[in-house]
């Protein structure tokens, strides 16, 4: 299934089809975006423009579809606890102020925002922080979520749900590896290989379109084509992702900075 809402409730969504199915159908997609972060999102279907809501489109076909989602980030050694949180919000870390304990792990990239409080996406696209999954094999993979505003009293509110307990890792991104992360959504889409291709879709955060800029998106819908043997494809920039970690254990997720695709076999 493709997944298409408006910010702020996108687990909640991922949970009823999960709950109306009887399992995990992989959801994949991306939370609408605007050009300021001032709300005017939207999502639509035909003629129908929704301010608030979403749009769920399934696809049912005798061939194969495959499907993937990648974060493309690599762990740090910086870890702590959730020790308090509300929703997106988490007041602290290891019971100290989470924004402060994110500047510490960042090497002061909000240090300006520690005292007046405000937006810090651009300062943090390239250092989110992500939580551990599974792992496949003795390689683990991460769920990101993107810091986008300290609040007062030192509290960080992020584009994903947050709950205590969960151990949060400083991860590291480059604009190399945001390109590079294009091929590998593919790959790990088609495996081994597969039947040619009718065609696709691929999801890219849009506050990493920010990071690469138009040269670089450029470049992600290059090396998406080469891989995928130059079918057809769509994509859209937004403000959330969600996707499906597939084998051991499928898990529909909503993250932030990532990408993913579906690939129709003809």
């Amino acid at each position: 299934m493709l997944l298409h809402a408006t910010p702020g409730y996108e687990e909640r969504l991922l949970s009823g089809v999960d709950e109306a199915y009887g399992g995990t159908v992989p959801v994949y997609g991306g939370s609408a975006a605007d050009d300021d972060l001032r709300g005017e999102w939207r999502v639509f279907a035909g003629a129908t423009v929704a301010r608030e809501g979403f749009a769920l489109i399934g696809f049912a076909t005798p061939r194969e579809v495959h499907g993937s989602f990648v974060a493309g980030y690599a762990p740090t050694a910086m870890r702590g606890i959730v020790t308090a949180a509300t929703g997106r919000i988490v007041q602290t870390i290891d019971g100290q102020p989470a924004a402060r304990v994110y500047d510490g792990w960042s090497g002061g990239r909000i240090s300006a925002q520690l005292a007046t409080g405000g937006v810090v996406l651009a300062a943090t696209s390239l250092q989110p922080v992500g939580r551990q999954i599974d792992r496949v094999g003795s390689v683990p993979r991460y769920l990101l979520s993107h810091p986008h505003e300290v609040l007062p009293g030192g509290s960080l509110a992020f584009f994903t749900d947050m709950k205590v307990g969960d151990e949060l890792v400083l991860m590291l991104g480059s604009s190399d590896s945001l390109l590079d992360r294009t091929r590998v959504v593919a790959h790990r889409a088609l495996g081994a290989g597969s039947a040619p291709l009718a065609g696709g879709v691929l999801t890219y955060c849009g506050g990493c379109g920010g990071v690469i800029e138009d040269t670089g998106a450029r470049r992600v819908a290059q090396l998406f084509a080469e891989r995928i043997g130059s079918a057809p494809f769509i994509g859209a920039a937004t403000f959330g992702e969600q996707g499906c970690f597939l084998d051991p254990t499928p898990t529909n997720r909503h993250g932030n900075l990532m990408c993913n695709a579906v690939l129709f076999e003809r």
